[in-house]
């Protein structure tokens, strides 16, 4: 017999110690699916919210609530179905109680000390809206709320003229052609020009595009639909890359952080010979508060203010015009209070006493109530216990 060479025992030794990666791959695959049926188990089980009624399935994975939200796209009609089953309140997923009780929602959901659920607000962070802890998010709405008080719109009242005067030209040159408008596309060109302008101290002048739906294209409704049927999932990772061509579709902050930065660029100059946007938030932020002296940081707030802002304004107005139109009492008796203006002006919007018509002003607010303009629900958690019939809701 042939004794083997020290080559082939060294391979065969490499071969016994190190399996194929066939093998490895299957290791690891069975090893997540032990680990999601512990998980599962867990969770059903011996989870703090163990006790508290509602589907198993809804207990185990986040994949109930995905499965009803972004391929059934019923997960409203699912929740009032699931409260006729379970009760007034419902275990909807793993780490979430969804509770329907006037009086109790009252007393602990209208207070303000409650912490922004961290799985649901991932693709916010280091922004406002997406700050989990509540401390946190009013120290910084402290530094905001100045910014946006009526004092500071008055001084950029001239501005907002402008834009409206834009709107009127686009409105009547339509009329006169007998050319039909889509009035969504319309409004959001006229808000994005308003917020861009107010934010960045810039012109974007979509109301002078010739071409409406594309200037309709840069909304980002749609998207931050995407985005939430995408919560489930443990997603930071996309910011860490979110400037790639796929992720640049997915992430609609991508594109509006592109022109941020464009405008603030200047903020960050030591050239003292550039010139810099003046009277504007953007400009407010940097020089006042330290904590937006970091570039990515101003950019990704005024980021959020610019989709926020531009999209809940043009929602509101799309819904108001709606309304109005579909109920031509309430039309001709806003026009009838307008007609009762003084008349010193040539234009209604630049009388300052239209902002104190009692009838105009209730349409607007009774619209606001009635619509949703949130793309997406807001879950809360609690920092401290609640007891609510006899059980204990833990803490989160």
């Amino acid at each position: 017999m042939v004794p083997k060479s020290g080559a082939q025992n060294l391979h065969e030794l490499y071969i016994s110690v190190f399996p194929s990666w066939s093998t490895i791959l299957a290791a690891t695959c069975l090893a997540a699916l032990l680990y999601a049926l512990l998980k599962s188990i867990y969770r059903v089980y011996f989870s703090p919210l163990a006790t508290f009624p509602g589907p198993r399935l809804a207990a185990a994975t986040y994949l109930f609530e995905f499965y009803h939200t972004a391929i059934r796209a019923d997960f409203p009609s699912t929740l009032r179905s699931l409260h006729k089953t379970y009760g007034p309140i419902v275990r909807i997923n793993p780490g979430e109680l969804h509770i329907v009780d006037h009086d109790f929602n009252m007393q602990h959901f209208t207070s303000k000390n409650l912490d922004k659920g961290r799985w649901y607000y991932q693709l916010a962070r280091n922004a406002l809206a997406g700050l989990h802890d509540h401390r946190e998010h009013k120290k910084r709405r402290s530094l905001l709320d100045p910014l946006f008080n009526g004092g500071m719109l008055k001084q950029f009242n001239p501005s907002i003229d402008e834009h409206i005067s834009n709107f009127h030209v686009r409105l009547a040159d339509s009329a006169r052609k007998h050319q039909p408008l889509d009035m969504s596309h319309l409004l959001w060109a006229l808000m994005n020009d308003i917020v861009a302008h107010y934010l960045l101290g810039c012109r974007l002048d979509g109301l002078m595009v010739d071409d409406l739906s594309l200037v309709a294209k840069t909304r980002s409704y749609r998207a931050l639909h995407i985005v939430s049927y995408l919560r489930q999932w443990p997603l930071n990772f996309l910011f860490e890359i979110r400037h790639l061509p796929l992720i640049r579709s997915i992430v609609p902050l991508t594109g509006i952080e592109d022109l941020v930065k464009e405008q603030t660029n200047s903020f960050f100059s030591p050239s003292t010979m550039t010139e810099k946007p003046k009277d504007c938030v953007a400009e407010r932020l940097h020089t006042e508060y330290a904590v937006y002296r970091a570039q990515w940081r101003l950019a990704f707030e005024c980021s959020e203010f610019m989709i926020s802002g531009g999209e809940a304004l043009t929602y509101n107005a799309t819904h108001v015009l709606y309304n109005l139109l579909s109920n031509p009492q309430c039309l001709n008796r806003v026009r009838t209070e307008l007609a009762m203006l003084s008349g010193e002006y040539d234009d209604v919007w630049r009388d300052p006493s239209v902002t104190d018509l009692p009838y105009l002003n209730a349409v607007i607010s009774e619209s606001i109530r009635l619509n949703d303009t949130a793309a997406i629900r807001f879950p809360r958690e609690s920092p401290d216990p609640i007891f609510y019939q006899g059980k204990l809701v833990p803490a989160g």
